[in-house]
């Protein structure tokens, strides 16, 4: 599920909220608006599929360069090496095809989501709607178009976080990273359930959240067209 919530100041200032909701529904009932029992009619719509979005509906808004980001482990129930490598992982999963977008992250336990503090960060707290993980992003026009100038992502911290590949009964902490950072690069939730492979998918199973490490073939063509040059 997207929310967005848009705050617009007299100097053209929008703040996005952009939640995700993981249950153990099963995901292929998440959306039946197409229904196409020949197999090969089934195959071409996957195929000539956009299964990407973006935040606003635009590939001209991007992550602002030159920043950093704090990221806090107080709250959660993840060591704080864990969660850096997480982090790291899921970030570097990114920037392999979009390039140095995040900038230098650093470990900060006083850090926290502060609106229009102009600080980035990854955090633990309190969700509502039964949501995972959410993004906060703030987005401004400052002349050279719009750009995504602060992201503040938080994990539930009523969660059990960890790696599902090695142990059971875990929400999958790098998926989860994986999928919230690509708010902050710009890409929105998918819905349709012929994306279902596709990382910035809106639902999954807990227990089946590893899969969302690995981009799909749409997410990465949905990050090119943000960042071309990369």
């Amino acid at each position: 599920m997207i929310k967005l919530i848009f705050r617009i100041f007299l100097v053209f200032v929008v703040a996005a909220i952009v939640g995700l909701v993981w249950g153990t529904l099963d995901p292929y009932q998440a959306e039946a608006a197409i229904v196409v029992e020949d197999p090969v009619k089934t195959a071409l719509l996957q195929e000539n599929l956009e299964c990407y979005g973006f935040i606003l509906g635009s590939p001209e808004l991007s992550l602002s360069s030159g920043m950093s980001f704090a990221i806090n482990p107080s709250g959660g129930n993840v060591p704080t090496e864990e969660l850096v490598t997480a982090v790291n992982a899921a970030i570097a999963e990114w920037e392999a095809t979009a390039g140095d977008v995040f900038g230098e992250g650093y470990v900060d336990e006083g850090a926290n989501y502060v609106y229009g503090d102009g600080l980035n960060t990854v955090t633990f707290g309190s969700l509502e709607d039964g949501a995972i993980g959410t993004n906060y992003l703030i987005v401004r026009d400052e002349g050279e178009g719009w750009q995504i100038v602060e992201w503040n992502l938080v994990l539930n911290a009523s969660y059990i976080w960890g790696d599902e590949l090695q142990e059971e009964g875990v929400t999958d902490l790098q998926g989860i990273l994986t999928h919230e950072l690509g708010h902050a690069l710009g890409l929105s939730d998918l819905s349709n359930a012929f994306c279902i492979e596709q990382t910035m998918y809106q639902g999954g199973e807990v227990g089946n959240l590893s899969k969302l490490r690995d981009l799909g073939e749409q997410d990465l063509r949905g990050l090119r067209t943000i960042y071309p040059i990369n």
